[in-house]
């Protein structure tokens, strides 16, 4: 069960409480690190993939689980890492729409995250058979990093609970999560996973409105688009274009760094949903009145001491 911001759940019921039980649907790479983050931070998660070696692998991860992890961030692990968190999490091998019984864990699930790889048929037949099963309470999101929610949003009974909620690789280092409704989303649904976000540490961004990508994905697919561009024009190599980039921004990785830590395969779905869903670029014009706001008032940036923020000084 979820609640509304006012505290009461869906069909009027007194306050019951925040999320505490999340199952993950997928036991790859980003949805282990999902269920690792929810037990660091004190809550029961579950982990149901229909391959049986999957969960085994992502057993054994989280088994071997260490400070050294956080430690190649140049970060610390939360204050919960040296207690029993991975006992807060289980494994299923199951699925809606087959033979077994669920588990019993399962019956008490109030966020059902999907986290499949980034294909739309399979979002689509996994959410599906998922919003099937689920009591209409429940709150399902997806973990797609690129599909706006209206794409999928049409196969989930009880849309009015679906929403996307968007993990950063890697999840188990402070980052953000993107928060974005669909067309029947209800308000509660959207303040319960900002609720959330805070608890396990992630700054929640809510979105105003859907768009591919969210933001800092949509960002991030023009730089890495524009680093792939330079090597198929055989203007640089990989490595000569990660170095102007890490020279002149002073960031530590580049855009082909960054693509390897991302995951290759991550990387080739999203740019190829980028050019399924390609939109209708805004006109230069309207960039430019965006600028003109502001410099027809003489606010240029820092050597003024104001632009988009304010500065103390030029």
């Amino acid at each position: 069960m979820t609640s509304r911001t006012d505290g009461t759940s869906p069909d009027g019921d007194a306050d019951i409480g925040p999320i505490q039980r999340v199952a993950v649907i997928g036991a790859g790479w980003i949805g282990q690190q999902i269920a690792a983050r929810l037990a660091l931070y004190g809550l029961s998660a579950g982990m149901v993939d229909t391959s049986a070696a999957a969960l085994s692998k992502a057993r054994g991860w989280l088994q071997g689980l260490s400070a050294d992890t956080w430690a190649e961030w140049g970060a610390e692990p939360p204050d919960g890492f040296s207690g029993a968190w991975r006992d807060r999490i289980d494994f299923a091998d199951w699925r809606p729409d087959g033979d077994q019984p669920p588990p019993d864990w399962l019956a008490d699930t109030d966020l059902v995250i999907e986290c499949v790889p980034e294909q739309v048929a399979i979002k689509r037949r996994v959410l599906k058979s998922w919003s099937r099963f689920l009591p209409a309470e429940t709150i399902l999101v997806s973990n797609s990093s690129y599909f706006p929610p209206s794409v999928l949003a049409r196969f989930v009974e009880h849309s009015e609970r679906f929403a996307h909620l968007h993990f950063h690789a890697p999840v188990l280092r402070d980052s953000a999560c993107d928060i974005c409704r669909g067309p029947a989303t209800q308000p509660w649904v959207i303040e319960r996973l900002r609720q959330l976000c805070q608890t396990i540490g992630q700054h929640p961004i809510v979105l105003r409105r859907e768009h591919p990508g969210y933001i800092f994905n949509w960002l991030l697919q023009s730089v890495l688009r524009a680093a792939l561009e330079l090597a198929a024009r055989d203007v640089a190599d990989a490595e000569q274009i990660d170095q102007a980039w890490r020279a002149v921004t002073g960031m530590p990785s580049g855009p082909f760094q960054i693509m390897d830590q991302i995951g290759l395969d991550v990387v080739e779905q999203a740019l190829a949903n980028a050019r399924w869903s390609e939109m209708e670029p805004v006109p230069i014009g309207r960039l430019l009145e965006i600028l003109a706001e502001r410099t027809s008032s003489g606010r240029l940036g820092v050597k003024t001491g104001q632009g988009f923020y304010e500065y103390d000084g030029p």
